[in-house]
């Protein structure tokens, strides 16, 4: 692979093509423009600094805490959701709210590096299902994409085979179709929560992962380290950073610890240049604009849209890209209550991947969709608590005055009894959720922090009863225990109590909807190949292009858009820029 080093910039940038977010998107959107335009120039720009492996996996090791984000630096010129409290980051009125259909807790992660949020993302690899396009149509909920799971079909296959997905016919996934890996196999806790999910009714099956199961495209063959759900030690595991490294290594150039600060959009109504200031020098940063004859904005669907409403002018006075007023709102994530429990027998978690391996095969989608949401429920190979729970028990046990044989049976029982059962439930758009400016700003660069409003209806507060019920169910089954006591049947108004209680929050691993697709653009901000309705050299890429979010992790189907997107850009860029 290519020397991931940054150039150091000390002034302005010009370009064919300029790509704000060295990400999972922005990479692999670089690499296929250098691939089919290789006589123009492309420039990748992202805020946060490259990460290096060897000092992250150091980093993660020497973290008491050992969370998400522990493996990475954080820069005061990136900031980002904190781990433990997201609101020190988002701006949120209630967050803390216990009615979910006011306010839900927004407590979605990103980074901001160098290959971005894939740094720690599961790795499931999973797309999104044909109705999840055509819900109104469907279902009479939501609304329809304004493209199919058929348009996108070869491009999920393109995505699999530049990430090296491993499945087979037996994965959870709307059409059984060849993968370019053997598949990672279900962990024993796979297995015997299986046996209790048959015996209501219900399965499991095998996620896809891009996770390499046998080496595949200079990466090696995933191990099982520990440690793989927030840093991956060796690599197996596909990050963003694998296709900046390829697209440099095809002539791309990347700035990285460069902060965009505005678009300026011209009389002609085409975006002109982005104004950014490069912190490759914190204590001397400098102020630089970069021009280009195209743009494609592949930051996220916080940043994007923040972005957008940050660049008012004279020729955009709602912000740019937002005549339609469009432009942070139709906010998505998924949300669940999740249950956990002691079972009587081993069951041995923290083998293999410790995110999971195995997820239920039903309420990803039918007819009950009419009535409540999208579900997908897996299985956590990492127990409590994927990186300290042995840990944990440990001082637990301490605590209880055990030591010497007495601490070691304790620690080992209770750990290889640990069963985590994990729920991510849809939500529909809703305009009123939203990302905007807040007057709150950010230490380092005075830039305002984004501004969450959101809350879910009935019909996701409705999925979110039936798959805590579900996995609570499966305990039952299991006979697990919590808090020495025996998992109780659940029942609706033992849900409406626990809700009352600890209100519903939203999960860390989707972010969607803010710069939605549409043929309309008084009701979208891009069309069908993420172009912009009102600036025609501008391109919006990742899930903040979704109308409806389903309950698969996003990712595969964000890049398989982008991928998308790139050949439209490749095919048309001379019709594009004039």
């Amino acid at each position: 692979m290519a020397n991931s080093s940054p150039k150091s910039n000390t002034g302005d940038i010009n370009a064919d093509i300029v790509i704000v977010g060295a990400g999972l998107f922005g990479g692999l959107m670089a690499w296929y423009l250098r691939t089919h335009l290789p006589n123009k120039s492309v420039v990748l720009i992202d805020s946060g600094p490259v990460v290096d492996r060897v000092e992250a996996v150091k980093r993660f090791k020497e973290s008491p805490e050992k969370g998400g984000n522990s493996a990475y630096k954080t820069v005061p010129w990136a900031p980002i959701p904190p781990e433990d409290d997201p609101a020190a980051y988002y701006d949120q009125k209630d967050h803390d709210s216990k009615n979910p259909l006011e306010q839900i807790g927004f407590g979605a992660l990103y980074m901001r590096t160098v290959g971005g949020t894939s740094w720690h993302f599961t790795g499931h690899a999973e797309r999104m299902y044909p109705n999840d396009f055509r819900m109104q149509s469907a279902y009479g909920r939501g609304l329809d994409w304004p493209i199919s799971y058929k348009t996108l079909e070869p491009y999920f296959a393109q995505v699999e085979e530049a990430w090296g997905v491993a499945g087979n016919n037996s994965c959870v996934a709307p059409t059984p179709h060849p993968y370019p890996l053997p598949v990672v196999p279900l962990t024993y806790l796979d297995h015997q929560v299986n046996k209790a999910a048959e015996a209501l009714n219900d399965s499991l099956g095998p996620l896809p992962h891009c996770r390499n199961s046998v080496p595949y495209d200079g990466r090696p063959q995933c191990c099982g380290n520990a440690s793989c759900r927030f840093i991956c030690p060796v690599g197996a595991k596909y990050d963003g950073s694998v296709h900046v490294e390829k697209a440099q290594g095809l002539g791309a150039v990347l700035y990285a610890n460069s902060v965009v600060e505005k678009i300026n959009v011209g009389a002609d109504k085409k975006v002109a240049s982005l104004q950014f200031k490069n912190y490759t020098d914190p204590a001397h940063p400098v102020t630089g604009t970069a021009t280009a004859k195209l743009f494609i904005l592949a930051a996220h669907a916080i940043e994007i849209p923040r972005l957008l409403l940050m660049s008012k002018g004279k020729n955009t006075p709602k912000g740019v890209a937002n005549s339609s007023d469009q432009v942070g709102r139709n906010l998505m994530s998924m949300v669940g209550i999740n249950s956990s429990g002691y079972v009587p027998e081993p069951v041995y978690p923290f083998r293999g991947p410790v995110n999971a391996t195995g997820v239920f095969r039903e309420l990803r989608d039918g007819a009950f969709r009419k009535d409540y949401a999208s579900i997908g429920t897996i299985v956590i190979n990492g127990g409590f608590n994927p990186t300290n729970g042995p840990l944990n028990e440990a001082d637990d046990a301490v605590d209880d005055n055990l030591f010497g044989t007495e601490l070691r049976a304790r620690v080992f029982n209770k750990t290889a009894s640990q069963v985590y059962l994990d729920n991510s439930v849809e939500m529909l758009p809703n305009s009123e959720n939203r990302i905007t400016l807040s007057d709150e700003i950010e230490g380092e660069t005075g830039l305002p922090r984004p501004k969450i409003d959101i809350r879910i209806d009935d019909y996701t507060l409705d999925g979110t009863y039936v798959s805590w019920k579900r996995t609570q169910d499966i305990l039952v089954q299991m006979k697990a225990i919590f808090n020495g006591v025996p998992i109780a049947t659940p029942t609706r108004a033992a849900f409406d109590d626990l809700v009352a209680k600890q209100g519903v929050q939203a999960g860390a691993a989707m972010i969607a909807g803010t710069t939605r697709m549409g043929t309309d653009p008084k009701t979208s901000v891009v069309n069908e190949w993420c172009q912009s309705h009102d600036h025609d050299n501008l391109f919006i890429a990742g899930t903040g292009c979704y109308v409806t979010a389903g309950s698969v992790s996003p990712s595969l189907t964000a890049a398989a858009i982008g991928l998308r997107a790139s050949e439209y850009i490749a095919t048309n860029f001379k019709k594009i820029t004039g």
